[in-house]
């Protein structure tokens, strides 16, 4: 046995189908605003204590190349 990390792996839901037209409007809606001479604020408030098969940073002990699998993403689905 030997002190293994976990591996992200498992998928839950694909990825939203037009993710760049999000990351688009939202860059579009920015730089209209600074044009105007409005402040732009970025907030990230979802930090959350995850339960369940979450990637985790530490470590535990398994069996040689064998990672136990987790969730590809750190939000519930």
């Amino acid at each position: 046995m030997v002190c293994r990390q976990t591996k992200k792996t498992l998928t839950v839901t694909p990825a939203h189908p037009d993710r760049k037209g999000q990351f688009e409007h939202i860059n579009k809606q920015t730089i209209k605003a600074i044009a105007e001479g409005n402040p732009v604020l970025s907030i990230d408030a979802k930090k959350k204590e995850n339960r369940g098969n979450f990637k985790n940073n530490g470590q535990t002990y398994q069996k040689s190349r064998s990672p136990v699998e987790v969730l590809d993403h750190d939000f519930p689905p």
